[in-house]
């Protein structure tokens, strides 16, 4: 019985670690997405020239980019909280489903893929207007 138990306690001390691990990587694309957003305007302002004070000339990529970045800051932070509620939920705590998603609270991990798809697709869609603002400069 007793090395049931600290099977059991070994077992979520490697969860532990390992979702530790999975919310440090979150971190780290939720402040990326954040400094890709404040890079956007830079490049469009110092490399592209478009003096400040002036409006920033909107398109589809660049609005396309932000939205992704955006989400990915917002899928990473949301992950962040229910990959710790998912710990409390393996801890066997009563108090893990109250008042959250069920499906959430067991499963974050959609909320990680979320995370990671917009993030590139918001540096794929930023590249893309960087190189469409390189090629054809508005003044």
């Amino acid at each position: 019985m007793n090395d049931q138990v600290a099977d059991k306690d070994t077992e979520f001390d490697k969860e532990c670690k390992v979702m530790g691990l999975f919310i440090d990587n979150a971190k780290t694309y939720t402040k990326l997405s954040g400094a890709a957003i404040a890079l956007s305007v830079t490049f469009i302002h110092e490399v592209v020239g478009i003096e400040k004070g002036k409006h920033i000339p909107l398109d589809w990529s660049l609005i396309s980019s932000w939205l992704c970045f955006l989400i990915s800051i917002g899928a990473g932070v949301a992950y962040q909280y229910y990959a710790v509620k998912f710990l409390e939920f393996r801890s066997k705590l009563e108090r893990a489903h109250q008042g959250y998603p069920k499906y959430l609270v067991e499963h974050p991990w959609p909320l990680y893929l979320i995370m990671l798809i917009t993030f590139y697709a918001g540096a794929v869609f930023f590249t893309i207007g960087a190189i469409r603002r390189l090629i054809n400069p508005t003044p």
